[in-house]
C-alpha cells in the first residue's frame, strides 16, 4: 500500500522590504511541518536572504528575482538590469510554473492579495479552478485604518479577497488589536476571518528539531563567553541607522555590553558609519546578520529595536525588558503596535524623533526590578492553531464564527 501523501502547503510572500515577511513565513513553515499536521511546504519568497533562515527538512525555498521597495506600492528590481514591467512578467511566469506543478492543498499569501504589481492573480485563478484552498495571511496591524481602507479600495483588493480566497488568517490577538473591527471589513469576508494568536517564536525553539542546529555556532560561542550585553535589532537594516547609530553612541550600565545586528539589508556607506563607531567602543560588538536574533534576544539583558511583527514578538517571547522605537514613515503600524503593547505593560516605547543616545542610555540605566510586570496577557497560541486550521480548511466547509466576533475564542496559550 502507498503512504498517504502529506498535506501540501505553499506559503508565498512578496518581501519588497526588510525581513519581516520571510522570518514569519518561516516561522509558519516550520509550524505546520510538525505534528500534527506534517505538511509538505514550498515556500516562495522576493529575496535571497530567505535561504539563510532556517528551515525544516519538509520544507523547500523558491526565490523570485527580488524588488526593492521605494514607496507605498512601488517597487523597483533590486539586482537585475531590467524594467519594472519585465521583472513582473517573469516572476508572474515563475510563479504560474511552479505553483501549477506543485499543486499545493493550500495557497498562504501574504499580506498582498495580489501580489506585486498583480502577480499572483493568474496562479490564483488557476489555482481555485483545481480546488486549492486560498489564505490570506495578515499580520496583526497593517497600517492607520484610514489608509488601509484607502489602499484596499484603489487596487481593488477587498473584492479580490472577496471573490478568490477561503479564509483570512491574522496573525494576532484581538484583544490587543481587531483587524475586522478596525479596518471595516466587509462582513463576507469577516465571516471567513481567524485570528490565530501571535506566533510564539519560542514554538521553534522548543520543538527540538533540526533547522535549529544550523545556526552559526560562532555566534552562540561569542555570546556565551561575554559579559552581560544588551541587544540592539533594526530588522533588515534599510532604515535602521538612526538607531543602530543612536545605540553605539548610548552608555551601557557598568558591567554591561552592547550587541548590534544592522541586518543584510543595511546601506553600505551606512555600514561603514557604524562600524567607524563601532570601533571606538571596546564594549560593543557588531553583527550583521543572525538567522535566529531570539537566541539572542533570551541571553541579552534588555533589549532595544524596532517595531516590526517579528521583532516585538521576540521581545515578548524572550521575556526582557523591552525598548521599541517604531518606523513612523511611511506606515504607522510600528508605532500603533508599539502603543498598543506599551498599553498592556509588556515593553516600552519611544517615538524616533526622540531618539538619542542619551534616550537609550537613560531607559538602559532603568534597573530590571523596577521595570513593570505584564499586567495584560496576549493570546499566543498562533503556530499551535495554524495547522489545525489548515486541515478543517481541506476537508470541509469553513467553520463560520458569529457575525461580530470572528475569530477563535480559545485561549490556551497567553504570555
Amino acid at each position: 500500500m502507498s503512504p498517504v501523501r502529506p498535506l501540501s502547503v505553499a506559503l508565498y510572500s512578496h518581501d519588497g522590504m526588510g525581513l519581516g515577511h520571510m522570518r514569519r513565513n518561516a516561522l509558519i513553515a516550520g509550524g505546520l511541518s510538525r505534528e500534527p499536521l506534517r505538511a509538505s511546504t514550498l515556500l516562495i519568497a522576493g529575496a535571497r536572504e530567505m535561504n539563510r533562515l532556517a528551515l525544516p527538512d519538509s520544507v523547500e525555498c523558491l526565490t523570485l528575482p527580488s524588488f526593492r521597495k521605494v514607496g507605498n506600492g512601488q517597487y523597483e528590481p533590486r539586482t537585475l538590469a531590467m524594467d519594472v514591467s519585465r521583472l513582473v512578467d517573469l516572476r508572474r511566469r515563475v510563479l504560474l510554473a511552479a505553483l501549477d506543478a506543485f499543486a499545493p492543498d493550500i495557497l498562504v499569501v501574504d499580506k498582498a492579495p495580489q501580489g506585486i504589481y498583480g502577480e499572483l492573480l493568474p496562479s490564483l485563478e488557476r489555482l481555485r479552478k483545481r480546488g486549492t484552498r486560498l489564505v490570506l495571511g495578515l499580520r496583526d496591524i497593517l497600517d492607520d485604518p484610514a489608509q488601509v481602507r484607502r489602499e484596499w479600495s484603489e487596487a481593488g483588493d477587498q473584492e479580490v479577497i472577496e471573490t478568490l480566497f477561503d479564509a483570512v488568517w491574522v496573525y494576532g490577538d484581538p484583544a490587543v488589536y481587531d483587524l475586522v473591527a478596525e479596518y471595516g471589513v466587509e462582513p463576507s469576508v469577516a465571516r471567513r476571518t481567524r485570528f490565530t494568536g501571535y506566533l510564539d517564536p519560542l514554538t521553534r525553539l522548543e520543538a527540538g528539531n533540526r533547522e535549529e542546529e544550523r545556526e552559526p555556532e560562532v555566534v552562540a560561542r561569542r555570546m556565551a563567553s561575554r559579559r552581560p550585553f544588551i541587544l540592539c535589532q533594526v530588522g533588515g537594516g534599510e532604515d535602521g541607522e538612526a538607531l543602530a547609530s543612536a545605540f553605539l553612541q548610548a552608555e551601557f550600565p557598568e558591567g554591561t555590553d552592547g550587541v548590534l545586528v544592522h541586518g543584510p539589508f543595511l546601506p553600505e556607506p551606512a555600514r561603514a558609519r557604524l562600524h567607524d563607531l563601532a570601533r571606538k567602543r571596546r564594549t560593543i560588538q557588531v553583527i550583521p546578520f543572525v538567522p535566529d536574533a531570539l537566541r539572542l534576544a533570551r541571553r541579552a539583558q534588555g533589549i532595544v529595536s524596532m517595531g516590526g511583527y517579528n521583532s516585538v514578538c521576540e521581545i515578548l517571547a524572550s521575556r526582557r525588558p523591552g525598548l521599541v522605537i517604531p518606523r513612523v514613515q511611511p506606515r504607522q503600524e510600528q508605532r500603533i503596535r508599539a502603543e498598543r503593547m506599551a498599553e498592556r505593560g509588556l515593553l516600552d516605547w519611544l517615538h524616533p524623533d526622540a531618539l538619542t543616545g542619551d534616550a537609550l542610555s537613560h531607559w538602559m540605566a532603568t534597573p530590571l526590578e523596577k521595570r513593570a510586570r505584564p499586567a495584560r496577557p496576549v493570546d499566543f497560541g498562533g503556530l499551535r492553531r495554524l495547522p489545525l486550521f489548515a486541515q478543517a480548511l481541506v476537508e470541509g466547509p469553513l467553520t463560520r464564527p458569529a457575525p461580530g466576533h470572528p475569530h477563535n475564542s480559545s485561549r490556551e496559550m497567553t504570555l
